[in-house]
């Protein structure tokens, strides 16, 4: 069995694919709603704007129904996980007072 590829983090696999596609003469729509349908379906747990930033680099017109619930979705867990880390902060300010 040939040796794979080291895993990556989500973020990371999400961001090459869109740029692997992005550089690829003929990158269809299609293969683009395949990761953002992916992306959409998927909880993230970190690197939100570097996907962020890589969904709005496609360049595509955002009235594509599966791009606007990729960017959605990335939206949402992205302010979720910074009211989380707020709510974590005031946690542990309030016990160390």
């Amino acid at each position: 069995m040939p040796e794979s590829a080291p895993r990556k983090p989500f973020h990371e696999s999400v961001v090459d694919e869109i740029a692997r596609i992005m550089g690829t003469p003929h990158g269809r729509a299609s293969d683009f709603e395949s990761v953002c349908t992916l992306i959409a379906a998927s909880k993230i747990p970190k690197g939100h704007d570097e996907i962020l930033f890589a969904l709005q680099s496609i360049g595509l017109p955002t009235n594509h129904d599966w791009l606007e619930k990729a960017i959605d979705s990335v939206t949402e867990q992205m302010a979720e996980a910074v009211a989380a880390a707020e709510a974590k902060a005031r946690q542990t300010a309030d016990v160390s007072t």
